[in-house]
């Protein structure tokens, strides 16, 4: 990831605010955002959770104006599988050659196919151990909690992860 945009869809919010990491994440050489879609996806809570971040600037919500809406409308309708807000990111990361963060599959699929550079929330724990932000203990202890509530995340990946930043036997 390098110092450059990436643009998070609500997966990758949604983990980062339940594992209290979003702090840590924004002290990344990345500038964060997202965009109001997803940011309307979000429970209260979680969007209280961000609020400073966002006041403050450091994620950045990006506002939908009615040409790039007409535009995400069009690429949803090609894209049954994947909602408005899925969209919004990708057509935003498209437009400004963006890191697209995501936890969607299909999502994470279609901007490969498009040329754009995605990646998920383990990418965001390399980078936290790469930028001595958090300590592989620390990493491992997080992505261990996060996996139990996110079973959608790759367990191979996961475990790997977690036995060499705790320093656990293979």
């Amino acid at each position: 990831m390098g110092d450059k945009i990436a643009i998070q869809d609500a997966c990758i919010l949604i983990d980062l605010i339940e594992m209290k990491l979003m702090d840590h994440c924004l002290q990344l050489p990345i500038n964060f955002c997202t965009t109001e879609l997803v940011l309307a996806e979000l429970y209260e809570e979680q969007q209280n959770t961000i609020a400073d971040s966002i006041n403050t600037g450091k994620l950045r919500i990006i506002a939908i104006e009615d040409n790039a809406l007409s535009e995400i409308i069009s690429i949803t309708n090609n894209n049954p599988k994947l909602t408005i807000e899925d969209i919004s990111v990708y057509y935003y990361a498209s437009q400004n050659n963006a890191l697209l963060l995501t936890g969607d599959k299909v999502l994470r699929t279609l901007a490969q196919n498009n040329g754009i550079e995605s990646a998920g929330i383990l990418s965001i724990f390399d980078q936290l151990v790469l930028h001595n932000i958090l300590t592989k203990k620390e990493a491992g202890i997080y992505l261990m909690g996060l996996y139990e509530k996110n079973k959608r995340l790759p367990k191979e990946e996961c475990v790997r992860r977690i036995r060499e930043w705790l320093g656990l036997e293979y």
